[in-house]
C-alpha cells in the first residue's frame, strides 16, 4: 500500500464512518477510548458524535485508519 498523505486519510475515515453501521462506529470509539484521547475531542449531538480529526494527532489518525481499513475488511 502506498503511503497517503494525512489529509486524504481523514478524508477516507469521514467518507468511510458515513456507511458504517452503529455497531461498529460503537467499536470505533471504544477504539479511541483505548487511545486516552480527552474527551473534549468527541461533540455529542441529536445525530450521533462527531469528532474533529484536525484535533487529533497524526499518529492516532493512522492508527484509526488502519483500525477502519481492519473492520472492513473482515465483513468481507
Amino acid at each position: 500500500m502506498e503511503e497517503k498523505n494525512i489529509i486524504s486519510i481523514k478524508q477516507d475515515i469521514c467518507k468511510v464512518c458515513l456507511e458504517l453501521d452503529k455497531e461498529d462506529l460503537k467499536s470505533i470509539l471504544n477504539f479511541l477510548k483505548r487511545e486516552h484521547l480527552d474527551s473534549n475531542l468527541f461533540n455529542q449531538n441529536y445525530d450521533g458524535i462527531k469528532i474533529n480529526l484536525d484535533l487529533l494527532n497524526d499518529n492516532i489518525v493512522y492508527k484509526l485508519y488502519n483500525y477502519i481499513q481492519f473492520k472492513i475488511s473482515s465483513k468481507n
